[in-house]
């Protein structure tokens, strides 16, 4: 009970919305606006970021860039943006 009611809390305070899921095995993936939980609340002017993982119309990208250019937050942040969908 202490673990929901820490979630909701925290939903509260950072403008967290439950998604709205399909029930399609095989749908797409989308967000829109996704914000990095814990990089947003450390980096000043974070700026949110658009996926879209739509199958047959996707492809694979490889990611290049700089050290410090944000690739890994970029996809970490997909990765965490799923977890607490599936957490609710």
């Amino acid at each position: 009970l202490d673990s929901l009611q820490s979630l909701a809390h925290s939903a509260s305070l950072n403008g967290y919305v439950r998604p709205s899921l399909t029930d399609t095995e095989l749908g797409p993936t989308r967000i829109v606006n996704g914000r990095h939980p814990c990089v947003e609340l450390t980096v000043p002017g974070f700026i949110p970021n658009d996926y879209d993982l739509s199958p047959g119309t996707s492809h694979f990208n490889i990611i290049t860039g700089p050290n410090m250019g944000g690739k890994s937050t970029y996809i970490r942040g997909l990765g965490s943006l799923v977890a607490m969908a599936q957490a609710g």
